[in-house]
């Protein structure tokens, strides 16, 4: 697997747990973590992060997508709408009931909720775990493809990751101009494709 010895399900690991950087003379403005990153660009531009991250592990290996992947995530992307879209609604949903409780609530009560909470917020990651496991098994295999003159559609090498990270975001997204101008989304999209993983032996 190249610098990368790591599977999809650990480099988003690594990835997600990149820290924020404070601001310098040169750009004042302190750059969020990677987490916070990949919520706001969940919450507010409506991308599915794990598809985000399963491109950028694969543009660290140098493959980028040369085709649209609709076809190709259709069991994936029915299993993140009824399994963790699910899971995520009601999630947010308890979030907001125990945010509205009156003083008044019998605090046993809200222990419960607060326990079913917890719950619901790992039966999620579990989800999105499983998510990872789905579209690693349908990327190429990374220990063959870096010598390999030519991969199955719909994926291609790319040598340069930014480059196979915008062009996979562009067919992942269908939209070529996600990561132009200054707002939070495309800032958000910026800090994530300029990211790198340490490489692991």
């Amino acid at each position: 697997m190249g610098a990368y010895s790591i599977g999809l399900c650990d480099y988003a690991l690594s990835l997600y747990a990149l820290p924020g950087e404070v601001g310098s003379a040169g750009n004042p403005q302190p750059t969020p973590d990677m987490m916070s990153t990949c919520l706001l660009l969940q919450d507010e531009a409506g991308l599915d992060v794990c598809e985000l991250l399963w491109i950028h592990w694969l543009s660290a290996h140098g493959i980028a997508l040369a085709a649209s992947p609709t076809r190709l995530l259709e069991d994936v992307r029915d299993w993140q709408g009824w399994m963790t879209g699910m899971l995520r609604e009601r999630r947010r949903q308890l979030k907001q009931e125990l945010t509205t409780l009156p003083a008044t609530q019998d605090p046993a009560a809200v222990q419960r909720l607060e326990r079913l909470y917890q719950q619901l917020k790992a039966c999620e990651l579990s989800a999105e775990q499983e998510t990872l496991a789905q579209l690693e098994e349908l990327s190429p295999a990374l220990s063959s493809a870096e010598g390999a003159t030519g991969l199955r559609a719909p994926f291609a090498h790319v040598a340069d990751p930014l480059q196979a990270f915008q062009q996979s975001l562009a067919l992942l997204s269908g939209k070529t101009t996600l990561t132009v101008g200054d707002h939070p989304s495309a800032r958000a999209l910026r800090r994530l494709a300029l990211a790198r993983v340490p490489a692991c032996a």
